[in-house]
């Protein structure tokens, strides 16, 4: 099988429709993050059917629970999931931030090499970035514990969802008094034996 194949296989498993434009979209991103990495080391998996399931497949996972059309990717790192979800979700609109000077400028060359019109990227601390725009979800695959998580982006939305990729945990701490846990998925994706779950907690207006 290959990569192309691999890709559609794994997304039709994940009940994604996804089309050779996209495809072809997806692989060039791979290609770009092998190539960068081999000077910025942005990520420590370099095989293309490893990158292919641990980092596009899981991030295009997240597909299905994305609500509204302005989405946050905090702690992006080469830009996952922001990239393989914009690439896919064609409609929604997304933000890539990292305070890595050097993630940051290889999402931007990704952005431009793969011609994704519907993303941006910002070099900043969430801590300090002031949105011209709020949010409809914030994703947040592997930026810190969720207490911090919702300490950092609270600003971000008056109202709205949050998506945690968890890996093999099963529950979040104690949220806070205005965020409420809509559910804890198990989450198979193709190809890999290792437990995934992805939490999705939901912020409620007049808080916060």
């Amino acid at each position: 099988m290959n990569s192309a194949q691999l890709l559609k296989s794994g997304a039709q498993q994940l009940q994604l429709s996804i089309n050779e434009s996209q495809i072809q979209a997806l692989l060039h991103y791979v290609e770009l993050l092998q190539k960068w990495n081999k000077t910025y080391n942005l990520t420590a998996i370099e095989a293309t059917d490893e990158i292919i399931r641990k980092h596009i497949l899981d991030s295009l996972s997240l597909v299905p629970y994305l609500n509204g059309s302005r989405v946050f990717d905090v702690g992006s790192g080469a830009g996952l999931p922001g990239i393989p979800l914009a690439i896919v979700c064609k409609d929604k609109q997304f933000l890539l931030l990292d305070a890595s000077v050097k993630k940051t400028r290889f999402i931007q060359q990704a952005i431009i090499e793969v011609r994704l019109n519907n993303v941006q990227v910002v070099q900043q601390r969430v801590e300090r970035y002031a949105p011209q725009h709020e949010f409809d979800t914030v994703v947040s695959r592997a930026f810190a514990s969720s207490e911090k998580l919702f300490a950092s982006t609270d600003h971000l939305l008056t109202q709205g969802q949050f998506i945690l990729m968890l890996g093999k945990q099963t529950h979040l701490q104690e949220l806070p008094d205005c965020y409420v846990l809509v559910g804890v998925y198990a989450v198979q994706i193709p190809g890999l034996q290792a437990s995934r779950h992805i939490a999705v907690v939901e912020k409620q207006m007049g808080h916060g």
